[in-house]
């Protein structure tokens, strides 16, 4: 006899939770759920927990899995095996990266449950800033706004990528009933998002709009752009986007352009949760049941799955900045507002 019922996935180690509708039976087992999302700027790590029934009530310690054994590889003979470092989460300790273009295998095993496993990659990523400059503006009362050119050459093959841009936003904290500005060396960069304009018929505000006919592409300004290269497959495309950055007095605009290449695998799995999500808490009139989200883990579930990222940093002028260089503001900083 099968019943359907829910499952917590690993949601539990980031604070959120997912939960999908499986048809699974009663004397349902347990199967480990891993989770890595890895690029090349980032040491191997993982989360390992299990999946029990959503009408199963436990402690969020209790879906931790703290004796995986957990073992990286590559068609070049690489090999690591992960170690536990709390809570769930397996950290190399010799200090391995990612490559990108390189396939990776991963396999899991614990006690208790069946061996799972899962291949992907972090693409490759090449990309180039190309100019910021300033645009005219109708009078002196009106904002500065700037147009930013970038260009991605694309690799054969269905290629998806991810466009954020941010800009360096001073800090404030209450100190003793007033506010100040934390700002210098040894202070962490902020940064804020940046709303953007942009004509491309590319650009797609949402992850789950991208190459679906059912989703009509209506937006011009962006949070965060999300696009396939199914209009410029295999070529050099150049873009353009618009931004009015935030003005703060005595503190000069710095910003930093994101450029990501996702695999086929994180794409298809961050467009499956949006689905999902949509489905549950958005008036969704095309679907008659939820998305079933995405896992590339055989025998288990959870995601294993790369993305390349290219980051720029520059000043209003076209200048490159860095963070341990580049002191934001000046000496003279006043108050936040």
């Amino acid at each position: 006899m099968r019943q359907c019922l829910t499952i917590l996935l690993f949601g539990v180690f980031c604070g959120c939770e997912t939960i999908v509708e499986l048809d699974i039976p009663s004397d349902y087992q347990a199967k480990l759920v891993v989770e890595s999302q890895f690029s090349p700027d980032s040491l191997w790590t993982f989360r390992v927990g299990k999946s029990v029934p959503y009408t199963e009530t436990v402690e969020p310690s209790e879906l931790i899995v703290p004796d995986a054994r957990i073992i990286i590889s590559d068609e070049n003979h690489f090999r690591d095996t992960l170690q536990h470092i709390g809570g769930g989460i397996y950290k190399t300790l010799q200090g391995h990266r990612p490559v990108s273009g390189t396939t990776y295998n991963v396999k899991a095993s614990a006690s208790g449950f069946s061996e799972v496993q899962a291949s992907s990659w972090a693409p490759p990523l090449q990309s180039e800033l190309l100019e910021i400059e300033s645009m005219e503006v109708g009078n002196s009362s009106d904002r500065e706004r700037y147009v930013l050119r970038f260009s991605i050459a694309d690799q054969p093959g269905s290629n998806y990528y991810n466009l954020n841009l941010y800009q360096v936003m001073p800090f404030c904290e209450d100190d003793n009933g007033g506010v100040r500005i934390e700002d210098g060396p040894s202070y962490t960069t902020n940064y804020w998002p940046i709303f953007f304009d942009s004509n491309s018929p590319s650009f797609h505000a949402f992850i789950e709009t991208v190459d679906d006919p059912i989703y009509p592409r209506i937006e011009n300004e962006f949070s965060g752009a999300f696009l396939s290269d199914q209009l410029f497959e295999a070529t050099t495309q150049e873009f353009e986007i618009t931004f009015e950055p935030t003005v703060f007095e005595f503190v000069s605009p710095y910003f930093m352009l994101e450029l990501s290449a996702l695999s086929d695998d994180l794409f298809a799995f961050e467009r499956s949760l949006e689905l999902h999500d949509y489905y549950l808490f958005g008036p969704d009139l095309t679907r008659s049941s939820p998305a079933v989200v995405y896992t590339n883990v055989v025998n288990g579930l959870g995601i294993f799955a790369g993305y390349t990222s290219d980051t720029y940093r520059f000043d209003a002028k076209g200048n490159e900045w860095q963070e341990d260089s580049v002191a934001v503001g000046s000496s003279n900083l006043q108050p936040c507002q």
